[in-house]
């Protein structure tokens, strides 16, 4: 066991908001407990994990991916339908974590997660279950959580956006190193169970994008279904029905000051970054990919 409490502090006052597990940081709602149990999690062959670094298109790709489960198999029993990044929480409110729920859900279970590959159950490694990696250009990575962090009372909080800014260049944020994170599924996107998609993609070319995930999934739509998960996936359904998700009151999070459904666009880093920032981060991008030729649409 590896954790060390951390000292950043939340908006309260309280230093127990973040903690160190295997070198990571790691969310309070994220205890070791539960992240010991989630290395031995029980992986079945037909799971779908759905894979992001924070605000990188979790709820998008997740919408996207029970709408072709819906579509095809209409008999299947709905399971839970939780918001993000579930999987390793274990938030104040539930009688136990998340992945103890998802372990008693019917098949074939989507499970989301912001964890580290590392991290995750070992028999993702054995070839088990269908893997779809959602990446996003950093700079607009680093912007949501900005916001998000802002007034979320279980993020650290950050007295300016130069000193999230600092720490996201090297790491030290919720869920660590953003550039760890993505290369570890890019460099493994070549597995037969792994599909890697740009969240960009899927903002461009939804429509492509939905069939690709479909025939990955084994699950192929014709264009009535695709046109419907388009409008379900749309930012303008997604942003609508976000008011009624139930779990929002366990992060005591209101959706009017940080939703989760924000912007849904590619760029909005123009109008945090400065031009030295931006400068800067060109080149700490330069040194995290190196030349593993991971590239990101900014526009």
């Amino acid at each position: 066991m590896d954790s060390q409490t951390g000292n950043l502090k939340n908006k309260d006052g309280h230093s127990n908001l973040v903690h160190r597990y295997k070198g990571r940081l790691m969310s309070c709602l994220s205890p070791v407990s539960t992240l010991e149990a989630i290395k031995q999690f029980d992986v079945r062959d037909d799971d779908i994990w759905i894979m992001t670094y924070p605000k990188s298109g979790t709820n998008l790709s997740n919408k996207i991916v029970r709408c072709t489960i819906e579509s095809t198999s209409p008999n299947i029993t709905k399971g839970t339908d939780f918001p993000g990044n579930v999987f390793e929480f274990h938030p104040q409110g539930l009688p136990k974590a998340f992945h103890q729920t998802i372990a008693e859900e019917v098949s074939p279970r989507v499970i989301s997660t912001h964890l580290h590959g590392e991290l995750l159950p070992e028999q993702l490694t054995e070839g088990k279950a269908k893997l779809i990696y959602i990446a996003r250009n950093p700079k607009d990575v680093a912007t949501s959580m900005y916001y998000h962090f802002s007034v979320d009372p279980s993020c650290p909080d950050y007295s300016s956006w130069s000193e999230f800014y600092e720490d996201f260049k090297s790491g030290q944020v919720v869920f660590d190193s953003w550039a760890d994170h993505v290369l570890y599924w890019w460099n493994r996107r070549h597995w037969e169970n792994v599909l890697f998609i740009t969240y960009e993609a899927l903002i461009k070319d939804r429509r492509s994008e939905i069939k690709r995930i479909s025939e990955f999934l084994g699950m192929p739509l014709d264009d009535d279904q695709i046109d419907m998960i388009e409008e379900e996936s749309s930012f303008t359904t997604m942003k609508k029905n976000e008011a009624s998700r139930p779990l929002f009151p366990i992060w005591k999070l209101d959706p009017a000051l940080s939703p989760f459904v924000r912007k849904g666009i590619i760029g909005d880093w123009k109008n945090r970054f400065t031009v030295a920032e931006n400068e800067r981060f060109n080149e700490w991008y330069a040194q995290w990919i190196g030349d593993s030729g991971l590239k990101f649409d900014y526009d």
